[in-house]
């Protein structure tokens, strides 16, 4: 069973799981973000092993929500900004992942990338969301090879590859992290199943 935990600034570790939270073998909470504001972002595994969404507030409540949700899959928050606006991703009763950002006052809204496929195992993933609100990732095409995106705050999405790139199955480029100024960061396989690290300058 996973716990969540917060190591504070003078060096203390609280630890703390979220309510509904399972209690067996590889269940739990799972903590993965944290802003300015001390608000926590990440998930948990219930006891029928699927994920949901949650935000530990500073003063320690903590708000579930879900994009999706069902037995072996369901909501992956990923990353919080400044203003508290959460990206992430869920996979659905088909295993096809889907991207979502969830909005400071809880609403939560879902898209794609264009060329996301749309079969198991593929789709769109969001795993960094910066102050402005843009959010990169990474999705997987219909022929398995992985692509990564910017999603602007206004909602439109770009995507690239990076250059010296594979095109075969299971290569291609993962985009994990933006920061303020729109710099892109991840790494990507060659034709030889090679991995090397990439900057995606603004």
């Amino acid at each position: 069973m996973s716990h969540g935990f917060l190591r504070g600034a003078g060096g203390g570790v609280i630890t703390f799981n979220a309510s509904g939270a399972g209690t067996g073998a590889y269940q739990g909470t799972f903590a993965v973000g944290i802003n300015a504001a001390g608000t926590v972002a990440g998930y948990y595994y219930d006891a029928n092993n699927a994920s949901h969404g949650f935000l530990r507030r500073a003063g320690g409540d903590i708000v579930t929500f879900d994009a999706g949700t069902g037995a072996y899959f369901g909501t992956i928050a990923a990353s919080i900004n400044t203003a508290g606006a959460t990206a992430g991703y869920y996979h659905d009763a088909s295993n096809v992942y889907h991207g979502f950002v969830r909005a400071p006052n809880g609403t939560v809204a879902t898209f794609d990338a264009s060329g996301a496929g749309t079969g198991a195992g593929q789709g769109t993933m969001a795993y960094s969301i910066n102050t402005a609100g843009a959010i990169t990732g990474s999705y997987i095409d219909a022929n398995n090879v992985y692509h990564g995106f910017i999603r602007a705050t206004s909602g439109t999405i770009s995507t690239f590859q990076a250059p010296g790139v594979g095109t075969g199955t299971y290569q291609g480029t993962s985009a994990v992290s933006i920061n303020t100024a729109r710099a892109v960061v991840g790494w990507y396989f060659d034709a030889n199943n090679v991995s090397y690290g990439f900057l995606l300058t603004p």
